[in-house]
């Protein structure tokens, strides 16, 4: 269980914007430290979006569940989620 905690803690939510003010929006889930998870959607997305970290955090169960690999993971999110 200690290896969940650890992997839950390093699991973010972001959200991109267009900066053009279309509202269009697209989520990520990555799987890295804090400090390098904005960049990483940002270079995925690429310019004319805008990238914020959310609020939204995983349980321990929640993470083992999404089967996502310890490492530099970012995944696009489907529009439902």
């Amino acid at each position: 269980m200690a290896n969940a905690r650890y992997y839950a803690a390093l699991v973010y939510f972001l959200d991109a914007f267009r900066s053009d003010g279309s509202g269009k929006r697209r989520q990520f889930v990555v799987v890295m430290p804090r400090e390098e998870a904005v960049q990483a959607v940002q270079a995925e997305v690429g310019e004319g979006w805008n990238v914020t970290l959310t609020k939204r955090r995983v349980t321990m169960e929640q993470a083992a569940g999404m089967r996502l690999r310890i490492g530099r993971v970012v995944r696009e999110l489907p529009e439902a989620e």
